[in-house]
């Protein structure tokens, strides 16, 4: 999709929940239909030109073009303002933010305001084959859906499988959806918290679920069938925002509240080990669990990444390192994603703060000391949004991180690059993008946003 379809499919979303009010279902068909349509265009156009042709060259496009498509934009919008202004629809805020935007990384004092672009053209790295900006070129849905009525608060792809992904909602229900099937559909919905549902993990085997929830509660379900084959409610009896299995043993599960506790809890059982409990000042917002260490990692309000060292046989959890990461602005820390390093073998870790900014950290020892080595500038401060890595593919060199933004973007970040690391930037939806997911082949990207839409994006 080139810069300028994205922003049309970006106008229509952000007018999309006016359209046809009794008739949900129609948003969505709207939406897909018009990918389809830009999508026809495009191939009509490609084929309609010769090989060496300038014009589908990834040139920045002149100065009339550009004026061209900005006009449409902007006369696109006010004609759909004016539309749902008349029909009685006067609650139209979401729509005033909005602004015309080239893919290129806008500084967080910028975010709100809208500007004209210098190019409408998304800019690309003139590397050798296939590097990070081409191999994130997304050609548009593959499946839209507003089943949620609440933001949605995590995706994940099913380990190993690029066809099952889960969502979790603030509406207090998981989804799971089968993107194989014609037309890609939600095989099951999980029920049984009685409070917006945080967070999620999916067990090595792709066999059971868990999830926790601002009721106090872990439930642990089965995912071929969507049964609750446990609930347990935590010590604290205050509201949960993350859980982890611990890769080494699935029988254990971490949690954190907002309490500041993390907890070990044997969800076979339903048991909280001894010594398996420690206290963190503030709230715990997310945890991160290394796959090839024993280490624990848990962000929290005040800024702060803290490291634990896990004994997975008992359960046991002893306090390593603590490193503040946003000492300005909101000091939440709202995501972490660890995995080593494709070049070093040395782990990684990816921070989501809530100062506008994604990092990523070296971790320097085996009790999780951590060294700076990018910091990537995205528009975050309220909201609990997510980051994550990009699978290691072999067919591209390089490696890429991808961020949830509150402007509605979602954006992709060379990390080989210390400037201008942003190589691709997705825009779709009408209100804060919340989370994001690859499946393991980086055939789709599933974005969410505060509204509850999840977009299913196809390579």
């Amino acid at each position: 999709m080139t810069s300028l379809d994205q922003q049309i499919v970006a106008v229509d979303t952000k007018f999309n929940k006016y359209r046809a009010p009794l008739n949900p279902h129609f948003r969505k068909t709207y939406l897909k239909r018009r990918m389809q349509l830009l999508s026809a265009n495009k191939t009509s156009d490609s084929t309609s030109c010769p090989a060496d042709c300038s014009c589908c060259s990834p040139t920045a496009l002149s100065k009339e073009e550009v004026r061209s498509a900005t006009n449409y934009l902007q006369l696109r919008t006010q004609l759909l303002r004016k539309h749902c202004r008349s029909q009685g629809i006067s609650d139209l805020q979401s729509t005033k933010s909005f602004s015309f935007t080239t893919g290129e990384t806008r500084s967080p004092s910028q975010a709100s305001y809208p500007r004209i672009p210098k190019s409408l053209s998304v800019t690309f790295s003139s590397n050798s084959n296939l590097i990070p900006s081409e191999a994130y070129d997304f050609r548009g849905f593959h499946h839209l859906s507003d089943i949620h009525r609440a933001a949605v608060t995590h995706l994940m792809f099913a380990h190993n499988c690029a066809n099952t992904l889960i969502a979790s909602s603030l509406d207090g229900t998981l989804s799971v959806y089968k993107l194989e099937s014609d037309p890609p559909s939600v095989s099951l919905t999980l029920q049984g918290h009685t409070k917006g549902v945080t967070d999620f993990d999916i067990s090595t085997s792709n066999e059971l679920v868990v999830s926790c929830s601002l009721d106090g509660t872990v439930c642990l379900w089965q995912l071929s069938d969507g049964k609750l084959l446990r609930q347990v409610t935590s010590a604290c009896r205050q509201g949960l925002t993350s859980c982890r299995f611990l890769p080494g043993n699935n029988n254990m599960v971490v949690a954190g509240s907002t309490a500041g506790l993390v907890q070990i809890i044997n969800i076979s059982t339903g048991i909280f080990p001894v010594s398996g409990t420690s206290t963190v000042p503030g709230s715990v917002l997310c945890l991160s669990a290394g796959l090839q260490d024993s280490l624990v990692w848990a962000g929290t309000d005040r800024g702060t990444v803290l490291s634990f060292r896990v004994d997975t046989g008992v359960g046991k959890l002893a306090k390593g390192h603590r490193l503040v990461v946003a000492e300005s602005g909101s000091q939440r820390v709202t995501s972490i994603a660890s995995r080593p390093s494709p070049t070093t073998g040395q782990p990684m870790l990816l921070v989501s703060a809530g100062n506008n900014s994604l990092l990523l950290y070296t971790v320097t020892d085996s009790l999780g000391s951590l060294r700076l080595h990018r910091k990537f500038p995205v528009v975050h401060s309220d909201l609990t949004l997510r980051s994550t890595f990009a699978p290691l593919m072999s067919f591209r060199s390089g490696d890429c991180v991808v961020s949830a933004s509150e402007d509605g973007a979602v954006y992709f970040f060379d990390v080989s690059k210390s400037s201008r690391a942003c190589i691709n930037k997705l825009q779709a939806h009408s209100c804060a993008a919340m989370a994001v997911a690859f499946n393991y082949s980086e055939t789709f990207l599933a974005t969410s946003d505060k509204s509850g839409l999840v977009i299913v994006w196809k390579r």
